[in-house]
């Protein structure tokens, strides 16, 4: 199975200010054999990707757990609480948002296992951008080859949102969301 995997923020998934993910969407979806769109999405209005399933009649799975099912896991109260601050608190330059390894793995292999129950050669998938390279690490180990899109390099996406990037100190991960400062 081939998965092309889009990491990016939840609010450009249903929301897509300029329609530049719509594009991006369409042109994988088209150009790429994609048989199935699956979403890291619980909680969000309709997203872009699904919309765009539903018109050009592909399939589209939510693949993250539900509140119950994180309930369920244990691990509910840690996404809920998981720390994000400011990256300098006495400026307004972004934040960053802390990956859980523990909580954020068990999402990630219910994720595959989902994705691996679809009968589909190529999987358009999308989620948090925090989520890409763990996420990769677990598909690969499970056979499928993984192509990674990397939308927030894109300046449309930059513009709208700074500069995305995976921060690694002290044995923790962060996902730091950095804004260009406002003079």
């Amino acid at each position: 199975m081939k998965i092309i995997l889009l990491g990016l923020n939840h609010d450009v998934q249903w929301k897509d200010p300029t329609g530049h993910l719509r594009e991006i969407i369409a042109e994988q979806i088209n150009n790429s054999s994609v048989d199935l769109v699956a979403e890291e999405a619980t909680g969000l209005p309709t997203t872009v990707a699904q919309r765009l399933a539903c018109k050009l009649d592909k399939p589209w799975i939510e693949i993250d757990m539900s509140k119950t099912d994180r309930k369920l896991a244990g691990i509910d109260d840690a996404l809920t609480n998981r720390l994000t601050h400011p990256i300098d608190p006495f400026e307004n330059m972004g934040s960053r948002c802390l990956y859980l390894p523990q909580e954020d793995g068990i999402r990630e292999a219910a994720w595959v296992s989902r994705i691996l129950k679809q009968r589909a050669e190529v999987v358009l998938c999308l989620c948090g951008f925090m989520h890409v390279d763990p996420f990769t690490e677990k598909l690969e180990k499970k056979g499928c080859s993984v192509q990674q899109l990397g939308v927030t390099n894109l300046p449309w996406f930059q513009d709208l949102y700074g500069k995305y990037s995976i921060v690694e100190e002290n044995g923790e991960r962060w996902c730091e969301m950095r804004r260009e400062r406002l003079s």
